[in-house]
C-alpha cells in the first residue's frame, strides 16, 4: 500500500512562527516549537484528516464558492464508493447543474431558489423522466448535507433545500419512466445464440446465463470472486462481500444449483480474489478473433502487438461495472434488433425498451419464475430482499393464474 505523507510541522523563518500546509494552504500555528502550537498542530492535522483532506479545508464560509464545495465532495465520493461504481458516476451527473450555473456562487448563499433552478435545469431536457430528476436531486441534497456537516455550508442550505418538495406523478410536465418488466426469454436466447455474428463474449454470456438462473443483481454478478464460493455440498454457497445493501451490514449469500455451477466452473481455477468475470480476457477473446478472420497474410500489413500505444487513454479494467455490463448486451442488442428510422429522443427510448433488454430485466424474469413456482416468500429469500414488499415490485403476478380465477368465479 502506498503511504501517505502527513504534512510536517515547520518552522517559518521571517516570522518565527510553526507552520503547516494542508491542501495547498498554509496554516500559521504560533510561535514555533510551543506546546500550544504543537496542539494546535495535531488539532488542524486531525480536522484534515477527518475531512479526507478536502481541497476547501478551513476556506471561510465567506469566500467558499459551489464549485469548491462540489470537488471536495467528488473527491470524497470517489474514495468512498470507488471510481468505476455506478454511484460515483451518478453523483458527478448530479452536480452538473452547480457547474453549468453556480460555479461561482457563494455556498453560504445556496437555497431552495438555487436547488430548484438545477432540479429545473434537468427539466429543460424533455427526455428526462420525473423518476430520473427526483433521483438526481436527491444525490444533490446529499451533497448539500455532507457539505453542512464538514463545516463547508450552513444547515439553513439543507433545511431549506429539503423543504422542496419532489416532482409529483401528473403534476410536471416531465415523462414517467417506463416500468421495468421482464423480458422475453426467445429474446435472451436469440442473443446468446448469435453470440458469434454479433461479437459478445463468452464471459459477457457466460454472466447472463448466470444472472438467468439465480436471479442475482448486476453489480453481484460484476463482483463475483472465487474466494466468495463455497463447494461443499450439493448445493454452492455464495457468500458476497460487495452486494448493495452491504453498508446496512445486511448479508447477501445466493444459492447456485447444477446449471449455475456449471457456468461457474471455468471461472474457479484463478487466484481466489481474482474476478471471475474479466473485461481484459473478453479483450483478449475480441483480439483473437479478429486475428482468426484477418485476411491479409501475417507477413503483411499490422499485425497482433506490432502496433501498441504506450499510454492507450483507455484499457479494460479488473472487473466489470454493471454500466460496461449493461452496455456489452445493450452492443448486441443495436445489432440483432436494429433500431428503425426516423425515431428520435423519447420514441426511441421507448422503442429500445420495448425491443432490448437490459441485465436487471432477467433478475426480474428469475423472480416471477420463483413466485410462480415456489411463492413470494420464496422469491423474496431468492432475491435477498428484507421485505416481501420489494419482491412484488421485481415479480410479476402470474397472469395465468389470475385468468383461471376469473373462468372459474366467472
Amino acid at each position: 500500500m502506498k503511504r501517505v505523507r502527513v504534512p510536517s510541522y515547520r518552522l517559518h523563518k521571517p516570522t518565527g512562527q510553526a507552520v503547516v500546509t494542508l491542501s495547498g494552504k498554509d496554516h500559521y500555528l504560533g510561535k514555533y516549537d510551543t506546546p500550544e502550537s504543537r496542539q494546535r498542530y495535531a488539532k488542524l492535522l486531525t480536522e484534515w484528516e477527518s475531512s479526507n483532506r478536502s481541497t476547501a479545508f478551513a476556506e471561510p464560509l465567506n469566500v467558499l464558492t459551489m464549485a469548491q464545495v462540489t470537488l471536495s465532495y467528488l473527491d470524497h465520493a470517489k474514495a468512498y464508493y470507488g471510481e468505476d461504481s455506478s454511484e460515483y458516476v451518478n453523483l458527478r451527473l448530479a452536480v452538473k447543474p452547480i457547474s453549468a450555473l453556480y460555479t461561482n456562487h457563494p455556498a453560504k448563499l445556496f437555497g431552495p431558489a438555487e436547488f430548484k433552478a438545477c432540479r429545473q435545469w434537468w427539466l429543460q431536457d424533455p427526455d428526462r423522466t420525473r423518476q430520473y430528476v427526483n433521483k438526481q436531486a436527491k444525490r444533490l441534497l446529499r451533497v448539500i448535507k455532507w457539505a453542512v456537516s464538514e463545516g463547508l455550508m450552513l444547515a439553513d442550505s439543507h433545511a431549506g433545500c429539503k423543504c422542496v418538495e419532489p416532482l409529483k406523478r401528473g403534476k410536471c410536465t416531465a415523462p414517467e419512466a417506463p416500468k421495468v418488466t421482464t423480458v422475453d426469454d426467445a429474446k435472451v436466447d436469440r442473443v446468446l445464440a448469435e453470440r458469434e455474428l454479433t461479437q459478445l463474449s463468452p464471459i459477457v454470456a457466460d454472466m447472463v446465463r448466470f444472472q438467468r438462473v439465480t436471479g442475482a443483481r448486476p453489480g453481484e454478478v460484476c463482483n463475483l470472486k472465487p474466494a466468495m464460493i463455497h463447494r461443499s455440498g450439493e448445493i454452492w454457497r455464495i457468500e458476497l462481500t460487495e452486494h448493495k445493501t452491504a453498508y446496512r451490514d445486511n448479508s447477501r449469500i445466493i444459492f447456485a444449483g447444477p446449471k449455475a455451477q456449471a457456468i461457474l466452473a471455468k471461472y474457479l481455477l484463478r487466484d481466489a480474489d481474482a474476478y471471475c468475470f474479466s473485461p481484459a480476457e473478453s479483450m483478449e477473446w475480441l483480439r483473437r478473433k479478429r486475428n482468426e478472420k484477418r485476411a491479409t497474410p501475417p507477413s503483411c500489413g499490422n499485425r497482433r502487438g506490432k502496433v501498441l500505444a504506450k499510454k492507450p487513454k483507455r484499457q479494460p479494467g479488473q472487473f466489470y461495472t454493471t454500466q460496461s455490463y449493461s452496455h456489452a448486451i445493450r452492443q448486441v442488442c443495436s445489432k440483432i434488433f436494429p433500431e428503425p428510422e426516423g425515431l428520435e429522443g423519447r420514441d426511441l427510448m421507448l422503442w429500445r425498451k420495448a425491443n432490448w433488454f437490459a441485465p436487471n430485466q432477467l433478475r426480474h424474469n428469475r423472480a416471477t419464475e420463483i413466485r410462480a413456482e415456489l411463492g413470494l416468500e420464496a422469491a423474496s429469500a431468492a432475491l435477498g430482499h428484507s421485505s416481501q414488499q420489494i419482491t412484488l415490485t421485481y415479480a410479476e403476478k402470474n397472469e395465468a393464474l389470475a385468468r383461471q380465477s376469473a373462468k372459474l368465479s366467472g
